[in-house]
């Protein structure tokens, strides 16, 4: 079930990403990485590479990318986010480390997405960092209502 839960909030965050984010032209924004953000700092590892998983597959069947190179991008930052997080950082919740890890994993989904599209362009990485900053928020009070409802603890920062 709980699984289940995670996949239908991913899959929201999806569609509020390309059905009401994109027509206004807030492209750069990827809410699913958030999610992962969030996920990488206050839930476990089974948890973590579960929505890395799911949302690295969701974004690679809805985006024109050759298949798996977004899913592999989500696994991999997941997998340097914790072990960042678990082993040089303190388990400590703040804004620095949440506002650090958000621009650390924008800068990596970039870095990604620019060696399969071959667009290098740091104006896109400022963009993309922006709005993914401007969206940290919102996303982040979803996280926490969606674990409020899964009745688990998410320590607020």
């Amino acid at each position: 079930m709980r699984n289940l839960v995670i996949f239908f909030s991913i899959l929201l965050l999806l569609l509020i990403q390309d059905s009401i984010l994109q027509p206004f032209r807030i492209e750069p924004v990827n809410l699913v990485l958030l999610f992962l953000v969030f996920t990488v700092l206050f839930s476990e590892f089974d948890e973590g590479l579960l929505v890395a998983l799911v949302g690295g597959l969701l974004l690679d069947f809805v985006s024109g990318v050759t298949d798996g190179v977004i899913a592999l991008s989500m696994v991999l930052i997941f997998l340097i986010g914790h072990f960042i997080l678990n082993s040089l950082i303190a388990r400590e919740s703040n804004r620095i480390i949440l506002v650090s890890s958000v621009a650390t994993a924008s800068l990596l989904f970039w870095t990604a997405q620019s060696f399969v599209l071959n667009d290098w362009r740091l104006l896109n990485l400022a963009w993309f960092t922006g709005f993914n900053l401007l969206f940290t928020y919102p996303v982040l009070k979803y996280y926490s209502w969606i674990h409020s409802r899964l009745k688990t603890k998410v320590t607020a920062v």
